[in-house]
């Protein structure tokens, strides 16, 4: 098991929504809620090229993160 902040995924700088998950695919369906919410922006100006960066991003967060 493991907690991130979304600031640490590839979010918002400011953004200290947490996350606790077993899994990479855990992590990301529990931020979906989160970002479609409070990030709305985000996900509206994406491209596939900056989804793909995000996704790059949150891959090597959650490899980073140490396990609880």
């Amino acid at each position: 098991m493991k907690q991130v902040v979304c600031s640490k995924f590839a979010g918002p700088a400011d953004c200290e929504h947490t996350v606790e998950a077993a899994s990479s695919e855990a992590a990301m369906e529990a931020l979906k809620p989160h970002y479609m919410e409070a990030h709305q922006d985000m996900m509206a100006a994406g491209t596939e090229e900056t989804r793909k960066q995000w996704f790059a991003d949150f891959t090597a967060a959650w490899e980073a993160a140490p396990e609880m």
